[in-house]
C-alpha cells in the first residue's frame, strides 16, 4: 500500500512538474484554435531538439499529451466558438462603413 501510494505521488508529481500545454496555450493569448494543447504537443515532439535536454522534453510531452487531450476536450465548446468569431470579420466596422456614401 506505501509503495502504491508513493507511486502515485510521483506521477502526480511528475504530471504537474510537466504542466499541461493545453493550459499553457490558453493562458498565452495565441490565435484561437481547436485542441491547441495537443498540436503544440505534437509540434514539440517532432521539432528539432536543441540542447541535452531536448530528447527529455520530447518524452514529457509525449506524457503530457493525454492530459492535454483531456483538457482540450473540455476547452472545445469554447474553442470552437472562439474560432468561428476569429474568422467572422467585424460586423461593427462593416455597417460603419457601409453608412458612408460613397
Amino acid at each position: 500500500m506505501v509503495h502504491l501510494s508513493k507511486s502515485i505521488v510521483l506521477i502526480c508529481s511528475v504530471a504537474f512538474l510537466v504542466g499541461c500545454t493545453s493550459l499553457n496555450v490558453h493562458s498565452e493569448g495565441r490565435k484561437p484554435s481547436v485542441y491547441p494543447g495537443v498540436r503544440e504537443d505534437c509540434t514539440q515532439i517532432s521539432g528539432e531538439w536543441s540542447g541535452p535536454f531536448g530528447p527529455m522534453l520530447a518524452v514529457l510531452n509525449a506524457f503530457d499529451m493525454p492530459f492535454s487531450f483531456v483538457v482540450d476536450t473540455l476547452y472545445f465548446p469554447s474553442d470552437s466558438i472562439a474560432v468561428a468569431r476569429y474568422k467572422q470579420p467585424d460586423r461593427a466596422a462593416t455597417i460603419e462603413t457601409d453608412n458612408f456614401p460613397h
